[in-house]
């Protein structure tokens, strides 16, 4: 050391010196001491509380943890730092350790954890073994057994990098499900080129990666696209999609794209069927609905507009293609609403060849008396019938124009009757087999407190013969439904009705104005007014040729009073009685069918037989039994009165009664009294609801019980019409009891019903004439067991519908055949957890055998459902009593199967409530034998 700058320090200076040494370090080892016990109760703290780093608020690094009051407010205190995005990003960033502690680093602004720890975002959570949160730029970086959930999403990776301030981020080895679909990451991805990709929170690619709809640890199918996009919460895009099954390349898509929240619009049928043969169908559904706000209540939206639209397009390979749509709707905030079904089918070869056979016959007049001359078996073809365009529509539709005027349509109109029993019934839940009639109805409707009216155009055809029609006879018509109608059941072969076979039955244009029940003075009666007026057609004796057609103009007026007395708190006794008087003109009084020449024995136009009914004496007289019938005596106008009266009692709070009479009385040989004397009921639904008169007395006990849950009724109707006065046809008398019962947890249901039915069979001056009693009884069951796999129902029918035949055993002319039973079974049940089973059959008394036998299994695909159907059936229209075997039945084939995508939380639009528009109806007490049946 030079000695020049040598110091020398004496032994105070050394003390010194030795003392801010001390001091110093001290000081420093104090402040370590600070900084370290600091930094162990963060630890502490964040071991046992949740940390909350709120993106809004500059949180105060030197003491505790602050929860911030607004996520909105930007605060800038001294000697705190500002966090980057804090104005974009609102949510908190909540963190939560489960089994250790998370380091929190003064200087980075980053978190760290070790442990399993979770952080919350919003709505998405992630939770990992180990994470690093970078506090200013909001930036996490997870390892280890990662889960990421949010709504309706849950994905499992191994590495996930993750932006909060852009919602950005990637996730390595994923594998999860957003909403209905799962995904599966490229085994083959890489650091560069991830197969997860957060975009942001409205977008997620998944490129090179496989998604399926799929729940199995193994999908049995699945799709891989070059780039999947999903949508949360809203659709899926794919581009180059190849789509596998069983790991077996089946199709390719170039794009595709489907709804996460709603069903599948998708479905596919195919099949084979013993006279179609092979056919496939595929149809799309489109839903669509619009709310507005209230204009009511601020806090309500309503909706405007709702639909489901199906559109579907069909292939039978041995006939044609064909097409059509299924729409149900609610438009403009429920003034028009309604269903429209339209079907449509370019048949290249319907094979309808029609052998209609009828024994001809010519009468002549000898002294005065009726003679056949002779008879003769004859034959009549009809050429087969091909390339026919066979169409379905069924509208309903209604139109609210006001609170007080509606607009109503109601559509039922088929090309040919056999379109639903050979194709729409293998696509319907209801089979409809053979359609008889078809009708379109629009109305307009119009009400105040005062008045009600409306006016009512309607059409209709029925399937008929080009013949005169008894209808004296109760089953002449039976068979016009067949095409070979006159030949026993046994020597049967049709297959179908030719669409010439249409007649026009009904055109007609009605009004009608009426008043409500209004009280009168201070009396204890009430009054109703009605005027009805209407044009329509007279279709006369043949419902196919036009020749006898003619127009009748009508007017009715009907006036009434009615007294309503309360005899006690349980008893009402109701009378009524009316005047009424109308006209109907017919503008030809004659049946321009038949003439002189014609009549001697040349015309093609065949009555019937003379035997039980209508039997010409010139081509414009008949007789029905004694009675003779032409139209030049039947009188323009008409009268009439009723009354009515009814007792109504509810003898226990169960128990009701019920007893009414009824009588009119009615001028004779109008139009309506003199249709009804043939026999002919139908006029009153084709021409006009004529008030005809009657003289009965009907009665009915109820009793209803809900512990047991028992309901029974007893009814009752008697015809109290003189013997000779009957029409032919009329009912005489209807009795019977329906009654129905289930036990408490309604697994077990009963129902049963026994009627007995006496009609009037001929007039009663014809020598043929009886009154036909026909027994008849229902009964079934159905039994679904709480918790068990499996169901089971039975139903039985019996009607004794004749029981005299006319005729010889050989040709029995117009008559049922035997007294039909029918017995329906179903089982069905569920075989493991992904299939149901379901087995019908249905045994007919006249076939000797079974009608039909359809088995149903479903599969439970996951995604979606798979059915098949096997069904063998005989054509209810070719029968063959006493020679079917099983093997006739089986010879007639249907299988079929669909598959429909479905998903989690199908949603379904509810259609609207069937349409009733405003027709006349016959009141008939045998509607009440029907439903009892």
């Amino acid at each position: 050391m030079n000695k020049h700058t040598t110091q020398q320090y004496s032994p105070r200076h050394r003390s010194a010196n030795r003392l801010a040494l001390s001091f110093i370090l001290a000081l420093l080892l104090l402040c370590t001491a600070i900084l370290q016990a600091e930094e162990a109760t963060t630890a502490r703290r964040a071991a046992t509380d949740d940390l909350v780093v709120d993106p809004g608020f500059a949180q105060d690094l030197s003491g505790d943890s602050v929860h911030a009051a607004s996520t909105t407010r930007k605060r800038e205190n001294k000697g705190t730092k500002n966090f980057a995005g804090v104005a974009e990003v609102a949510e908190k960033i909540i963190i939560k350790t489960f089994t250790g502690g998370f380091y929190y680093s003064l200087e980075d602004d980053v978190v760290y954890a070790s442990q399993r720890t979770e952080i919350k975002y919003g709505s998405m959570k992630i939770t990992a073994d180990s994470f690093r949160l970078d506090q200013k730029l909001l930036h996490v970086e997870a390892s280890g057994n990662i889960l990421v959930e949010g709504p309706g999403t849950r994905v499992d990776a191994d590495q996930c990098f993750f932006d909060f301030k852009n919602y950005e981020g990637v996730l390595y080895g994923a594998k999860g499900y957003q909403g209905p679909l799962y995904f599966q990451h490229n085994p083959k991805e890489t650091k560069a080129d991830a197969t997860f990709r957060v975009v942001s929170r409205n977008e997620v690619q998944v490129r090179g990666g496989m998604i399926t709809a799929c729940d199995l640890a193994v999908p049995h199918y699945y799709v891989t696209g070059r780039e999947i996009v999903i949508y949360p919460n809203d659709r899926v895009l794919l581009r180059g999609a190849t789509v596998y099954v069983n790991s077996i390349p089946v199709a390719y898509l170039p794009a595709y794209t489907r709804s996460l929240t709603e069903s599948s619009p998708w479905t596919f049928w195919a099949g084979s069927h013993s006279d179609l043969g092979a056919w496939a169908r595929v149809g799309y559904t489109y839903q669509h609905e619009r709310w507005e706000p209230s204009s009511t209540n601020d806090e309500l939206d309503e909706e405007v507009s709702r639909g489901k639209l199906t559109l579907f397009g069909h292939v039978f390979f041995k006939r044609g293609p064909g097409g059509g749509f299924q729409y149900d709707y609610r438009l403009n905030r429920g003034r028009d609403e309604g269903r429209a079904d339209v079907f449509y089918f370019d048949d290249s070869d319907v094979k309808v060849k029609s052998t209609a056979s009828y024994e001809k016959y010519y009468q002549v007049k000898e002294n005065d008396v009726l003679q056949n001359s002779y008879r003769q078996r004859s034959t009549e073809h009809y050429s087969p019938e091909t390339e026919l365009q066979r169409f379905n529509a069924t509208i309903q539709h209604r139109t609210k124009m006001s609170d007080d005027a509606y607009l109503l349509a109601d559509v039922d109109w088929v090309s040919d009757p056999d379109l639903h029993r050979e194709v729409l019934d293998d696509f319907a839940s209801n089979e409809r087999q053979r359609v008889v009639e078809r009708d379109m109805r629009l109305s307009a409707l119009w009400t105040s407190e005062q008045l009600a009216s409306h006016l009512t155009l309607e059409i209709k055809d029925r399937i008929s013969r080009d013949r005169v029609t008894n209808y004296a006879n109760p089953a002449d018509a039976l068979r016009d439904y067949d095409n070979q109608p006159d030949l026993a059941v046994a020597d049967r072969t049709d297959k179908g009705i030719p669409t010439d076979r249409w007649g026009r039955v009904t055109e007609r244009v009605a009004g009608e104005v009426a008043t409500p029940w209004v009280p009168l003075y201070n009396l204890p009666l009430h009054g109703r007014s009605e005027l009805q007026m209407y044009n329509a057609l007279d279709k006369g004796l043949n419902s196919l040729s036009t020749k006898d057609d003619a127009y009748v103009q009508g007017a009715n007026w009907y006036n009434a009073l009615m007294s309503n007395t309360r005899i006690n708190d349980r008893t009402t006794w109701i009378n009524q009685l009316g005047l009424g008087v109308g006209a109907a003109y017919r503008d030809d009084k004659t049946f321009g069918y038949l003439n002189e020449s014609d009549f001697s024995g040349n015309y093609d136009l065949v009555p019937n037989e003379s035997m039980g009914g209508l039997t010409f004496t010139d081509p414009e007289t008949f007789y029905i039994g004694k009675k003779k019938f032409s139209l030049k005596d039947v009188n323009d106008t008409y009268f009439y009165g009723d009354y009515r009266t009814k007792w109504q009692a509810r003898l226990s709070q169960a128990l009701t009664a019920n007893l009414e009479y009824r009588y009119r009385a009615t001028t004779d040989n109008y139009l309506g009294d003199w249709y009804a004397k043939m026999g002919n009921r139908s006029a009153q639904d084709d021409l006009y609801y004529f008030p005809l008169r009657e003289n009965n007395v009907r009665t009915s006990l109820d009793y209803a019980f809900a512990q047991p849950n028992l309901t029974t009724s007893f009814f009752a109707y008697r015809n109290l019409m003189n013997e000779s006065d009957l029409y032919p046809n009329e009912l005489v008398g209807l009795y019977g009891n329906t009654t129905t019962w289930a036990n408490q947890p309604s697994t077990l249901k009963l129902a049963g019903s026994l009627f007995f039915t006496e009609r009037q069979i001929y007039a009663p001056s014809d020598s043929e004439s009886y009154i036909n009693s026909a027994p008849g009884a229902s009964a079934s069951m159905n039994y679904s067991p709480t918790g068990a796999p499996w169901w089971l129902s039975l139903k039985g029918n019996y009607s004794d519908q004749s029981s005299k035949k006319i005729g010889d055993s050989t040709y029995s002319h117009y008559v049922i055949e035997g007294s039909p039973y029918s017995i329906s079974t179903g089982i069905g049940g569920k075989i493991g957890p992904k299939y149901t089973a379901n087995l019908t059959t249905t045994w007919r008394s006249e076939y000797s055998s079974f009608q039909s036998v359809k088995l149903a299994l479903d599969r439970d695909l996951h995604d979606a459902l798979l059915t098949c159907v096997l069904s063998f059936k005989q054509d209810s229209y070719t029968t063959d009593t006493g020679t079917r075997s099983m093997s006739d039945v089986f010879s007639n084939f249907d299988f079929r199967f669909g598959v429909r995508p479905k998903m989690p939380g199908d949603r379904k639009l509810t259609g609207t409530k069937d349409i009733k528009v405003i027709q006349d109806s016959v009141v008939d007490p045998q509607t009440t034998a029907s439903s009892a049946q």
